[in-house]
This record gives C-alpha cells, structure tokens and sequence, in this order.
C-alpha cells in the first residue's frame, strides 16, 4: 500500500467534512455557524487543508467563497470518504445484529418489471437485508454513485455522466420503445399504421433530450418526416400514461412501460418498430468501490437474470 504523506495524514474528518460545508455555505462566516465553531478556528482549519493538499482551493471574492478546479476534485473525494465512513459505521452496526442493507438507484421504468423480479429472487438468499430504493433521473443518480450514496445505478446510460472517469458500464438487456393509444383510439382500427400516418396526431412527450424522446425524433428523421412536436409535455409515463387513457394523443414509452399499462387496460400498443439507437439498459459502478458481499449477490442475481 502506497504511503500517504505526513501532512495529509494529519487531516481529521471534520476537516473533510469542512470542505463541503464551504461549498454548500459559500462563506467562512456561514460555515461557522453551521458547524457551531468560531470563524477564527475555521479559518486555521482551511489553511492546514490547503497546505496539505498543496496550494488554495477556494477563489475568495466580495461574493464569499468557491471552489477553483483544484479544490472542486478534493470536495468530490473527500464527500467520498466521509459517505463511505458512513456507511462503514452502519455497516458494522448492521453486522453486528446480524443483518445487512443494499441501497440502489434507480430510474422509475425499473420499477415496473426489472427491479422487483431481481429482488423478488434477492430476497429468497437475504431476507433480513434491507433495501433502500433511490429513484431519480440518470445525472443525479450518477452523482449519487459518485459520492457513495448508492450501491449500484440501473438505468440506461446518459454519455454525460454515466461514462464520466471512475464509473464503470455493464450492460444488461436492451428495450425498445413504443408508441400508446388509448384503447379507442381510430389507428388501433387500421390493418397497417405507418409513421406517416403520426405526424399530424396530437403527442404527449417527455422532455427534449431525453433518451425516449431522442429515439422517438430518430423514427420520424430516418424516414424523411418532421418529428411532431408536444401537445403535452410530461416528464412522468405514469402521468402521461393516464392522459392518454383520455384524450386522443398517442405517447412513447419503454416496451415495458407499453405492456404493463396495456395489462391494466388503460392504453394499447401500435404496431410499429423503432430504429435500434437506444443504448442497453445497464448496470453502473464506481470503478473504485468496496468489496461487499451482499452487493456482489444482487449484481449475481441481476447477471443469471438477464444475461
């Protein structure tokens, strides 16, 4: 193991911990405060962080205080390693009563299918672990991973940030999009429903940019048409789901999302295939990250179920 020199060794976790008060209080008068400690000994604090990492890691200003480029990748590791004595102190408290915890992050179209069937299987080995679900968009989850909030990220990947240095891909299956009706929508009655026929339809769609909405603008490009745009814009397919049970605009979904609301009779599924641009749904590590046990045996399970 490579030595750590003698003024980084000499840190404390508070000192750590002090990092990201300053960025989240932009001030040493604020940060104080927060921690219930004089300025005066916040200050010398800071001096011995700087000096053990080398150099300033904040730009002082009239405005207060922000981390330079320097000091922005410190905060980063150092809410790392706070995050993860954190979770090494619950960790041993959970051991010691005999019991363990997997936390994961999640985008919502997981938790239809995917998720619960992995930890449908997961619980007949570990019935006593606990499971925390994190459910949010692909930037924040990643984030979360970062820091160490997280176990694992199951989502399709976003380029921006899930295959950002120290994050490691491995994808699990593929799902291809479709486009929902409501049951009596008039296209459901036609023998042949071509994308043609779509432009003029009325849409509910999630946000420009979004990985459902980027593939949905790829059918309509790749055949020479003008993707539509929203008449209803909706980051939720459960939300958008339920509108189109009762109007007459079409939407776009995850197959997965299509089937399992075509089940409850709300909306039918066109006949109509998608250009295969989507990235797998995937699963997303730390490339540095502890060796748990309980986190090794959900990944197992993921891995004998869907590959």
């Amino acid at each position: 193991m490579s030595q750590i020199k003698s003024s980084l060794g000499q840190l404390r976790i508070r000192s750590l911990i002090l990092l990201e008060v300053l960025l989240e209080c932009g001030s040493l008068h604020a940060a104080a405060e927060r921690l219930h400690l004089t300025q005066p000994a916040l200050s010398s604090m800071l001096r011995e962080i700087e000096r053990a990492f080398g150099g300033q890691l904040f730009d002082r200003s009239s405005k207060g205080m922000q981390p330079n480029v320097i000091g922005a990748a410190v905060i980063e590791r150092a809410r790392l390693i706070v995050n993860e004595l954190k979770n090494a102190e619950q960790e041993a408290q959970l051991l010691r009563e005999g019991k363990t915890e997997l936390r994961l992050g999640v985008t919502p179209m997981m938790m239809l299918d995917a998720v619960p069937r992995a930890l449908q299987q997961f619980a007949d080995r570990h019935p006593d672990t606990r499971v925390f679900i994190n459910e949010g968009s692909v930037p924040t989850l990643c984030s979360a991973l970062r820091s160490g909030s997280v176990d694992i990220v199951l989502s399709r990947p976003d380029p921006l940030f899930s295959s950002a240095p120290g994050l490691d891909l491995q994808p699990l299956f593929n799902e291809d999009p479709c486009v929902m009706a409501c049951p009596s929508h008039p296209l459901l009655s036609k023998k042949r429903v071509r994308w043609e026929d779509l432009v003029h339809e009325k849409w509910i769609l999630p946000p420009l940019q979004t990985f459902t909405w980027q593939n949905f603008a790829q059918a309509f490009i790749i055949r020479g048409l003008l993707p539509p745009e929203a008449h209803y814009e909706c980051a939720s397919f459960h939300s958008s789901v339920r509108l189109a049970s009762r109007t007459s605009a079409l939407m776009v979904a995850p197959m997965s999302v299509g089937a399992h609301y075509e089940s409850l009779r709300l909306v039918k599924r066109l006949d109509l295939s998608f250009p295969g641009v989507l990235a797998p749904i995937s699963l997303i590590q730390r490339s540095e990250r502890p060796n748990v046990p309980v986190v090794n045996d959900f990944i197992e399970t993921l891995l004998t179920i869907f590959n």
